[in-house]
């Protein structure tokens, strides 16, 4: 019973990749398009090119992820080496998107609405929605944490009485 629990939480959290991933493609795909629509609109900041660049290292991150999932049919638990290369870059393009989201933050807030009519309402909304996911992620760890740590000290002090 327990391993179909396993197996279904392992296919949840699958289901949720995947459609997380898909909306982030959907996201970069657009962001391309709209660069390459407008890319001679007029903006004091850089805007265009963050947007542009952030849908190219979705696209990277997406393919990269894709390519880092194991196969179905591997029985081990050892990865291989194409795995852990496709891992490593996904880590690196992480990280330049989060040094790259930073930048872009600071291009959008430090501008007004009408210096870059076309840009930048998709930028801003794009990053208020990432930062409101962020905070709820954040508030959902903590919940977690809390949870587990209050159920495991009250097993733990439940044990320890029943001795």
């Amino acid at each position: 019973m327990e391993m179909q629990q396993t197996f279904q939480t392992k296919k949840n959290i699958y289901c949720l990749n995947i459609c997380t991933s898909l909306i982030m493609l959907g996201v970069a795909i657009y962001f391309i398009i709209l660069y390459a629509q407008n890319k001679h609109s007029y903006c004091t900041k850089p805007i265009g090119t963050f947007l542009l660049v952030s849908g190219i290292t979705s696209l990277f991150a997406f393919f990269f992820g894709i390519l880092s999932i194991p196969s179905a049919d591997e029985r081990s638990n050892k990865t291989s080496t194409c795995q852990k290369l496709f891992s490593c870059f996904s880590s690196l393009i992480g990280l330049f998107s989060f040094i790259w989201f930073i930048i872009g933050s600071v291009w959008t807030f430090s501008i007004e609405k009408d210096d870059c009519p076309v840009f930048y309402p998709v930028s801003f909304w794009y990053l208020i929605i990432t930062f409101i996911l962020l905070g709820v992620s954040c508030c959902l760890i903590c919940c977690c944490a809390f949870c587990c740590f209050y159920f495991y000290r009250s097993h733990k002090e439940l044990t320890t009485t029943q001795a």
